[in-house]
């Protein structure tokens, strides 16, 4: 696409703000046979995809022990994958199921944004899958609902994130192991923009952030203003990743 494409584009759309972390596990892939994007069902699959409603249930882990979900975490894993074979396979997606949360990563996080309770630790086991059109997405995830209890769903494709970002987050309840997991349902060129150059961006803004924060000072004008051009350019190119799915005749 060329610039002076991009820059007529930009010039009628409305811009959301930047960005998010990306998880940063070492997932294994299970491919299915990622169909062809459907132009002609897109427009039709996205309504149906906004349409999907948030919900919050009761979304703690069994155990209050991080010991006990870590024995049990093996078994969940596996659990996990053979419902996304099924799930990411009837609806010709990808499935990647992600390295177990490190214990020393899952530590911190009860430690400093869980209030120490181990069993609010909903993403110790977590997997990815990948779809190449809203229709194919929204058929995943009605067979992962099929497949296991949803006790959470966050949607944002009908309400994406600050920068754009959009993500269909799901918690299962595992039917054997009874441990809560997390499966995020992405578009195939937003899943490869968050795990790629926007997740450089993010570390980018970490470092500088983290900088500041050791030196006990706020930011000066210089690392405000790259902060703000680096959450200026996530903003563009999540846009411009999401259009070809939210407009089909610009996707041709």
């Amino acid at each position: 696409m060329s610039n002076l494409f991009k820059a007529l584009v930009l010039s009628t759309a409305v811009f959301l703000v930047p960005s998010q972390a990306s998880q940063s596990a070492t997932p294994s892939r299970s491919l299915c046979n990622p169909s062809a994007f459907q132009h002609s069902g897109n427009h039709r699959s996205n309504l149906r995809l906004n349409d999907i409603r948030n919900r919050r249930r009761d979304s703690q882990q069994p155990y209050d022990s991080l010991d006990k979900l870590y024995q049990l975490a093996p078994q969940a894993q596996q659990e996990l994958a053979l419902i996304l074979e099924r799930s990411a396979g009837h609806s010709h997606c990808e499935s990647v199921i992600a390295d177990v949360k490190s214990p020393a990563r899952a530590e911190t996080k009860v430690a400093t944004e869980l209030n120490h309770q181990a069993a609010e630790l909903t993403d110790l086991v977590r997997a990815s899958i990948i779809a190449d059109s809203p229709e194919q997405l929204v058929q995943a995830y009605e067979q992962l609902e099929q497949q296991a209890e949803l006790v959470a769903v966050k949607n944002r494709f009908a309400e994406p994130g600050p920068s754009g970002y959009r993500d269909l987050k799901v918690l299962v309840t595992l039917p054997q192991s009874g441990l809560i997991a997390e499966v995020q349902l992405h578009l195939r060129s937003i899943y490869e923009l968050k795990n790629g150059p926007d997740h450089q961006r993010y570390q980018q803004i970490q470092k500088i952030e983290r900088l500041a924060q050791g030196e006990s000072r706020p930011l000066n004008q210089h690392e405000s203003a790259t902060i703000a051009q680096l959450r200026e350019q996530s903003q563009q190119d999540y846009h411009f990743a999401w259009l070809p799915y939210h407009d089909p005749l610009l996707a041709a």
